[in-house]
């Protein structure tokens, strides 16, 4: 047993580095003034939590807004950088590169939605580089393909394709040699555009 109360540990200079509290919370200190990180014994009805930036936790584990959730650096410039932030109940997932913020992403709850803000959104396979691409700044949705036809604003961009053989419960939409088609539900194909 340290000691009843808060004990206190310091550096050589004095300044505090780490408290620990009758309850069991730990908190360790930014240069004596600044809770970085904190054991938060008592959160979660007991639980307890590990909380980032702050000295209480509401969460198992916490991250105080505006705080770094994961960030790398290579070669002294900062890399792949992934923030947290909380901005009118919104909490939010920030991708940056370096400090240039390259896009977020938001979980709005009150109204069951999820807001992705990118200029560009890739979904890629270890197959194909660029499944479906989608081209914000332009609202050009592109399928199988990297890049829009000039000035293409609104669009929907298919690449040539391989044709169906076989029937699903619905239709299938697809572009063969250039030419849009469609393969109803009975197997009849309907070519809707001409190549």
């Amino acid at each position: 047993m340290v000691g009843a109360g808060t004990t206190t540990f310091k550096d050589d200079s004095g300044t505090t580095g780490v408290t620990v509290a009758s309850n069991g919370d730990i908190e360790f200190y930014n240069a004596g003034a600044t809770v970085g990180m904190t054991w938060d014994a008592s959160a979660n009805t007991n639980a307890g939590g590990f909380v980032l930036g702050a000295a209480a936790a509401s969460e198992v584990f916490h991250v105080a807004a505006g705080n770094a959730l994961f960030g790398a650096t290579t070669g002294g410039t900062s890399n792949g950088n992934i923030r947290y932030f909380e901005s009118d109940t919104v909490p939010k997932l920030q991708a940056r590169s370096g400090t240039t913020v390259i896009g977020t992403l938001g979980f709005v709850v009150a109204s069951n939605s999820l807001n992705i803000d990118f200029d560009v959104v890739q979904w890629r396979t270890s197959a194909n580089s660029n499944a479906m691409r989608f081209d914000a700044a332009n609202i050009n949705l592109m399928l199988g393909t990297t890049a829009a036809g000039a000035s293409a604003v609104n669009t929907i961009q298919i690449a040539d394709g391989t044709a169906p053989t076989g029937n699903i419960t619905g239709g299938q939409l697809y572009v063969e040699s250039g030419a849009l088609k469609y393969r109803g539900s009975s197997g009849t194909i309907t070519t809707l555009g001409v190549a």
